[in-house]
């Protein structure tokens, strides 16, 4: 089943809706603990030198239990190969939109990874890591809020030039200047202190801000290769700090990289470079990594549980969670009434469509966030299978008839699914037609609205998941328009931004007001997973959701 990344610009931005795997949950765990800091200055490194550098620490970063990857088998340990060999990543993501201008593209997809560094690292725990940025201090309060980075000295990008806090700036004012992202609209100024210490003035605090220099809004790229070339040249030629130079690059057909020899890490990358073979048609993927011609494949649930139960090595960590998502802002609509709403949650039985559509690496879901986030209320009781008491509450909403209404899902949403949740939904009287327009109409239905209908859509889980809030259900509401948010939303939304420190309690009472409300109906939560080669060494694959560590990857014989 084909999958594609949807996007939509609303207001001045562009959302990513679904990243590398999520909607891999429409084809085919322990509670999460979380220890907020105090300080609002990261832990400076004691020197430039990679092996010297401490973690730097922000109060932004949730600190969870990471979620353990999938192995079918032990992976070698032996470091006596850990330099030469390229690596095969075969890759369903095709990219779409610009891969060298990041302030142009709101996708990260896994090619840019290898080519531009970050600002900051992150792992899936949400741990937040030096990159570029040695350290970093945050100003919280009120009067001046903002945050500060004291980046690494010596690092150029591939064109020779130098990386210093006048290309941070340039980056971001890029960025501030195309609106994407909606955290751009809160950057005030920039001010250049030296040549490697940057300040970032910040219209309001907000604590996803240090977080999303570890996403997409990272990614550092090449004034110098900006001014010599110009904007159509470098959207397809990445020039930028990572670890590897672009070589060649085949629209819709590969991306070849290699080792960059003057990477600010001594020693890396050990590979000698990454090829991305871009190979839409899962089928034809499947062939060619049965043929050896592949180190890496992102697959689907479906495709990981056949390739595990013949050996294989599959990794995987939690992504998304796929809902419901009723038209409830329109009163003259039956879905507006909350009683039809909790009807339908209690007629679905999660469970079955976990076991049937799952293949074990999904699991059925009664809230938003899944049991890894900090954002996860354990005080939820859950609506579960109760098909009498579904039908109870439809008469009680004065729909004992039941109604008509149409489930809108994108065009590579699984037939099978779809098929099972209109039979569902019969059972208590509702009649759906089931709509699965293209990507561009299922975009706009995403930052447009949706009449007396159910659109079937994914919220991305971010470490800190008040990016999750930020990027899916934010206020002003700009995606999901005729989902309805609790009366007290834009109190809740901006009291889990707006505090210092990241705050388990205000996300959760957050996602418990969404319960009620029940803005979403929550189906199950689902994982990207990868075929792995055995042969593949500390890449990172399975601890990051999107991000993985190209400069650490070995293959050995």
């Amino acid at each position: 089943m084909k999958n594609k990344l949807l996007c939509h610009k609303t207001a001045g931005f562009i959302i990513c809706v679904v990243l590398v795997a999520a909607l891999l949950a429409v084809s085919c765990s322990s509670t999460a603990s979380t220890t907020p800091t105090t300080a609002t200055t990261s832990t400076a490194a004691t020197a430039n030198t990679p092996s010297q550098t401490k973690p730097a620490t922000t109060t932004a970063a949730p600190v969870t239990t990471a979620p353990a990857t999938t192995q079918t088998k032990p992976a070698t340990t032996t470091s006596s190969n850990k330099y030469g060999g390229t690596l095969r990543v075969i890759d369903p993501f095709i990219p779409a939109q610009p891969i060298g201008a990041p302030y142009e593209a709101p996708l990260a997809v896994p090619s840019m990874q290898a080519v531009l560094a970050k600002i900051i690292g992150q792992k899936a725990d949400g741990t937040l890591q030096p990159e570029l940025a040695l350290s970093w201090d945050q100003d919280t309060s009120a009067a001046t809020p903002s945050i500060t980075f004291h980046l690494r000295q010596g690092v150029t990008f591939h064109d020779g030039s130098a990386f210093n806090a006048q290309a941070v700036k340039w980056n971001l004012e890029k960025q501030k200047a195309g609106n994407l992202f909606n955290t751009t609209i809160y950057f005030k100024s920039f001010d250049v202190i030296d040549d490697y210490t940057i300040r970032v003035n910040l219209t309001e605090w907000r604590n996803a801000f240090p977080p999303s220099f570890a996403g997409i809004q990272g990614y550092m790229a090449s004034p110098t290769a900006f001014d010599k070339n110009g904007i159509d040249y470098v959207r397809w030629h990445m020039v930028g700090a990572g670890a590897f130079t672009q070589a060649d690059f085949q629209r819709d057909v590969s991306l070849t990289t290699v080792k960059y020899p003057n990477y600010y890490e001594a020693g890396k990358p050990y590979l000698d470079g990454i090829q991305f073979l871009y190979v839409a048609d899962p089928i034809t993927r499947q062939v060619l990594w049965r043929s050896g011609g592949g180190d890496v494949m992102n697959v689907d649930a479906q495709t990981a549980s056949l390739f595990a139960a013949s050996g294989n090595q599959i990794k995987s960590i939690p992504n998304a969670t796929l809902c419901l998502f009723p038209d409830s802002v329109n009163t003259t609509s039956a879905w507006s009434n909350l009683k039809v709403r909790q009807a339908v949650e209690y007629a679905l039985d999660k469970e079955a469509i976990v076991k049937a559509f799952g293949y074990g690496y999904y699991t059925a879901a009664y809230q938003i966030p899944s049991k890894n986030s900090s954002a996860y209320d354990p005080t939820i009781p859950g609506r579960k299978y109760d098909l009498a008491k579904a039908k109870q509450l439809m008469t009680d909403a004065g729909y004992s008839n039941g109604f008509k209404s149409s489930l809108i899902a994108p065009s590579s949403t699984s037939r099978d699914l779809m098929a099972i949740l209109q039979s569902y939904l019969s059972k208590i009287g509702i009649t759906v037609d089931i709509q699965l327009p293209e990507a561009a109409k299922f975009s706009s239905y995403m930052g447009g609205t949706w009449d007396n209908a159910v659109l079937v859509g994914s919220v991305i889980e971010i470490a800190n998941y008040n990016l999750s809030f930020n990027n899916f259900l934010n206020y002003p509401v700009t995606l999901y328009r005729s989902a309805a948010r609790p009366d007290n939303w834009p109190d809740l939304y901006k009291a889990t931004l707006t505090s210092k420190d990241v705050d388990p309690k205000l996300q959760q009472a957050a996602v418990h007001a969404l319960y009620d409300q029940l803005t979403a109906i929550p189906l199950y939560n689902t994982q990207s997973t990868w075929v792995v080669s055995d042969k593949l060494q500390d890449s990172g694959i399975g601890n990051k959701v999107l991000y993985w560590d190209s400069q650490n990857a070995w293959l050995s014989k």
